[in-house]
Parts: structure tokens; C-alpha cells; sequence
């Protein structure tokens, strides 16, 4: 649901300035998964403030490998230019 990283700058006294970055993952449109979560799930997301309409409306689209390789694949077949026999 969400992706974080925090980088990390040595500052010139030698301590760590971390930068911390959260957000939102949602499948992108042409997958396939599906979405389930247990009521319990959803209450812990909403009462930690949760925001689904945020997660589903401006969640990062991904791909799992396999989709991604489908998607490659389709976009391939249908830009590459067929051979023409010969006459």
C-alpha cells in the first residue's frame, strides 16, 4: 500500500541529515489484480488515518515482472514493423 525510503546526506560535522519520503502504490489500470482486505485490516488503516480515496486515486501505478513483460511485449508486437514477403 505504501513504499518509503528516507535518504541519508553526511553534513559537513559528520552527522546524517535523513530525508524521509512515503507513498502510495495501487496497482496500475491494466493489471489484473485483485484488491481484498480483511475488515480488521481496513479498521487499523482507518483508524491510523488512512486515506483510500488518495491510495487508489494518485497511488504510483506498478506492474508485477510478468505484467510488465506482457505489456513490453504487446507494445513491441504492435510497433514493429511486419516484413513484407517478397513478390
Amino acid at each position: 500500500m505504501q513504499v518509503g525510503i528516507c535518504l541519508f546526506h553526511e553534513q559537513p560535522d559528520g552527522s546524517l541529515l535523513s530525508r524521509p519520503f512515503n507513498f502510495y502504490v495501487f496497482p496500475g489500470a491494466s493489471s489484473r489484480r485483485r484488491i481484498v482486505m480483511d475488515a480488521s485490516t481496513a479498521h487499523f488503516h482507518r483508524s491510523n488515518n488512512m486515506d483510500f480515496n488518495k491510495w487508489v486515486m494518485q497511488g504510483v501505478p506498478y506492474l508485477s515482472a510478468a505484467e510488465y513483460d506482457a505489456e513490453a511485449e504487446a507494445l513491441l508486437a504492435v510497433s514493429t514493423p511486419q516484413a513484407q514477403p517478397k513478390p
